[in-house]
């Protein structure tokens, strides 16, 4: 059996950034003025310098996690999760139970899986992972119910 990798999602980075420039460029023609052949943009607007100040944010957001480059390695008798500086190997038989469950926050979104806990040997809180940080949420998802009816089997 091969490997599946499922790898960080960046999509929400790409999407704020396209978001607030778009924004920026928008107010900055609107409030900029016409002279002499000439285009003067205003720089002493608050709200120009909060834009920026999200766009330098989810820029720098998205570069570091762009760096560390994330993922989740899926194999026969384990999985890996790993990043660009390190990784940690995870064996089915040093997991003791998973729980599926929602984030508090998001209850409104019914059905949908949005946090598994994995309680392993050795350790004292359990392991989150958040699927939807991950690109195939519901592969991801389908992958990590396979492991949880290959645990109970076993038990």
């Amino acid at each position: 059996m091969e490997q599946r990798i499922y790898k960080y999602n960046l999509d929400f980075y790409y999407k704020s950034l396209i978001l607030y420039l778009v924004f920026l460029i928008l107010y900055v023609l609107l409030k900029g003025s016409f002279g002499e052949e000439k285009f003067e943009v205003v720089f002493k607007d608050p709200l120009i310098y909060i834009v920026s100040i999200f766009i330098i944010f989810f820029l720098v957001l998205m570069v570091s996690a762009y760096i560390r480059r994330r993922e989740i390695v899926i194999d026969q008798d384990r999985f890996l999760i790993r990043n660009r500086f390190g990784e940690r190997v995870i064996l089915f038989s040093d997991i003791v139970f998973m729980k599926f469950s929602r984030q508090l926050k998001e209850r409104r979104y019914r059905g949908a899986v949005r946090l598994v806990k994995i309680k392993l040997r050795g350790r004292k809180r359990p392991l989150r992972i958040r699927l939807g940080e991950f690109e195939n949420e519901s592969r991801l998802y389908k992958e990590f119910t396979e492991i949880n009816k290959q645990l109970q089997k076993e038990n």
